[in-house]
């Protein structure tokens, strides 16, 4: 939807041209501009002469090597982060239709055959997030009285998140099963008060694989995306 919307905005600008499929394979510098060499879909090789070129091509791109640019220090052993704030100062052009964050936070994978069946509805406001708690959804953040983050206490792996003051003789059956799997589970309760209510087995990305009154009705296996035997 982000791609449709670049896309239609970009179509109106008279100084733009989208090539899709061409790709820059080197560039040279002179005194009075920059030389672009292309290859076009067909591997075609074309050259574009301008001013100034912006690196918007990534660390595989060739426009970091070009101007000798390397990475210093060390990487975080975390995939990404997002951080999602309010600027009404740094507003567009393009106005609502970047108003997404039900479409950042609240994207479902509902329907995919490692969630829970009968999940969470497709986002019906790309513009507001409405925490949801159904399999598929995104965990619904809050923050635990030591000023963490729920987040925080999720594994590398799948991680129940549980009731607060669960029996703990009620959890025993299911790390026994991901011990029997070779699948990693984190253990992690809820604090006192969240609004969502069952048990949840969270995968990897912050999204709820399977929810449960009793966590012997969690699938794990399938969750895992292990076949059925």
């Amino acid at each position: 939807m982000v791609e449709e919307v670049l896309r239609a905005h970009l179509a109106g600008q008279p100084s733009v041209g989208l090539r899709l499929g061409h790709a820059v394979t080197g560039l040279t510098e002179h005194d009075d501009g920059v030389t672009v060499a292309v290859r076009d879909d067909a591997g075609r090789p074309y050259e574009v002469h301008a001013e100034y070129v912006v690196g918007c091509d990534g660390y595989g791109g060739v426009t970091r090597d070009q101007i000798g640019a390397r990475y210093a220090g060390n990487s975080d052993p975390r995939p990404n982060f997002n951080v999602v704030f309010r600027a009404p100062g740094l507003d567009t052009p393009l106005g609502p239709e970047f108003h997404n964050l039900g479409l950042v936070l609240g994207y479902s994978y509902a329907g995919s055959p490692v969630v829970q069946p009968g999940g969470g509805a497709a986002v019906a406001d790309v513009r507001r997030y409405t925490p949801s708690a159904e399999p598929g959804t995104r965990l619904p953040h809050c923050w635990l009285p030591d000023g963490s983050s729920l987040y925080d206490k999720l594994g590398d792996g799948f991680t129940l998140v549980t009731p607060a003051g669960a029996p703990a003789a009620s959890l025993s059956p299911l790390p026994e099963r991901a011990r029997a799997l070779r699948i990693p589970l984190t253990m992690t309760a809820a604090p006192d008060g969240y609004p969502w209510q069952g048990y949840f087995l969270v995968r990897p990305d912050q999204h709820i694989a399977w929810r449960a009154d009793d966590p012997a009705g969690i699938d794990l296996a399938a969750a895992a995306g292990h076949p059925r035997g």
